[in-house]
Formats: structure tokens, C-alpha cells, sequence
């Protein structure tokens, strides 16, 4: 049995065979937590059915929902260190595939080609990832200021701008570290696939460039940020 998911989508049929008899099936329940921010990863899971929530920083900010054929934990588990993010499962009778973190390391290590292949697709899950947050940001960003002039005597609101601005900060410094972990792992690509190198040396420079604008637009992210809850600080008091 072969797993049909974007992130393997580089691996032939016999990779893809050998990757799928490290993983098991688990069934999970509305509010199962999957992983914890901070906390070590048991492995790669794959959403088969239902779906999952991910939230991220102190105070559990809303970030994505994955469904069908979504990876989770591959990050963590390629870095080597503990989650960046919480999962909780978003839907009842949701099932998901499991593959521990030893057994999964040790498919990689003992096959260098299916590695390289399975590198290709998590820079490019990665990539969409971040694009995703990214516009979930500019979506917020965008509906809290058109709402501005109709929450100015809420408290709660100001308090609730207050705590996202300091989320800024993790998240922008989340991306980055994501698009960073990338450039070692098309370093081992090209070592793996020289007939890609020209394309590897390419994708290579557009992260690095990904990386300043990410930075750039994180700054200017939280500089909006400050301005409103400035603006909402001012009126609150004049009211």
C-alpha cells in the first residue's frame, strides 16, 4: 500500500511502498491533542480523514486547519527538536497515520534517494505553509482595522490586540527558522541529485530572498499592529 499525500509525491512505487509499512493507523476524537508547542514530536502524522486545528505561541492564536493528505510534525522531526506549534483534532471519528519518529529516521537513513525525494516534497509543503500564515495575517490585520471605529469603548478588544501584537514576533521568528531549515536540506538534495542542481541553486536563492521580505513584512506587520492599538489606547481613555 503506497500513501498518496503531497509530501511524497516525489517518491516512485517502491519508495512509497517502503515509507507506507512504517506508518500505523490511529482513530482520534474532537479535542484529542495531537502535539503541544514546545513539547517533543512522537513522529509524522498524516490526516486520512477529518481534519486538525493548528494553533501557535502563548496564547493558542489560531493558524490553519489541515485536512486530507496534510502532514504533521515532518518539520519537528527534520529538526530535530520540539514542536513549534499545537495540533488538536478539529472533527469526531477523524483518523490519521502514524509513523514514530525512530522508525521514520531510520527509513531516511537507510535509503539516500528516498530521502532526497521525500526533501523535495517537504520544502515545498513548507513553502505553501507559509504562505498560508502569511495571508492568515493580512487577513486579520486587515478585518481588525476595518472594524476599528466600531470597537473603540471595548475593552476586551483593546486587550485582545495587545496580546496578538506580542504573537508577532514568535510567528515572524517561526517562518523564518521554517524557510532557514530548508537551505541544508537542498545542500543534501544537490549532493543527491546533481541533474537538479541548476534548479536546487535557483530554489536556494528564492528562499534566501523569501527570508529579508519575510522579515521586511513582518516589521511592518507589527508596526500596523502598534499604531492601532496606540489609536485604541487614545480614544479609550478619551472616552
Amino acid at each position: 500500500m503506497a500513501i498518496n499525500v503531497p509530501i511524497f509525491r516525489f517518491l516512485n512505487k517502491e519508495q512509497g511502498k517502503k515509507i507506507a509499512k512504517a506508518f500505523k493507523i490511529i482513530k482520534c476524537s474532537k479535542g484529542e491533542v495531537m502535539l503541544t508547542d514546545g513539547e517533543p514530536v512522537p513522529g509524522i502524522f498524516i490526516v486520512i480523514e477529518g481534519a486538525v486545528d493548528v494553533y501557535t505561541g502563548k496564547f493558542e492564536a489560531f493558524l490553519t486547519r489541515l485536512e486530507y493528505g496534510n502532514t504533521i510534525g515532518e518539520m519537528s522531526l527534520i529538526e530535530n527538536r520540539t514542536a513549534s506549534a499545537s495540533v488538536r483534532v478539529a472533527e469526531n471519528e477523524t483518523v490519521l497515520l502514524l509513523c514514530k519518529s525512530d522508525d521514520f529516521r531510520k527509513v531516511l537513513n537507510d535509503d539516500p534517494e528516498l530521502a532526497a525525494n521525500f526533501y523535495k516534497g517537504a520544502a515545498g509543503i513548507l513553502s505553501n505553509r507559509l504562505r498560508t500564515s502569511n495571508n492568515h495575517i493580512q487577513t486579520e490585520l486587515s478585518e481588525t482595522k476595518s472594524d476599528l471605529q466600531n470597537i473603540l469603548d471595548d475593552e476586551k478588544v483593546i486587550k485582545k490586540i495587545g496580546k496578538e501584537r506580542k504573537e508577532i514576533p514568535n510567528v515572524s521568528k517561526t517562518s523564518i527558522a521554517h524557510l532557514e531549515t530548508i537551505l541544508p536540506m537542498i545542500e543534501n538534495m544537490k549532493n543527491n541529485s546533481p541533474e537538479d542542481k541548476e534548479m536546487l541553486t535557483q530554489m536556494s536563492t528564492s528562499i534566501n530572498d523569501a527570508i529579508k521580505a519575510e522579515a521586511m513584512n513582518f516589521e511592518r506587520i507589527n508596526k500596523r499592529v502598534s499604531k492601532m492599538q496606540n489609536y485604541l489606547d487614545g480614544n479609550s481613555k478619551a472616552i
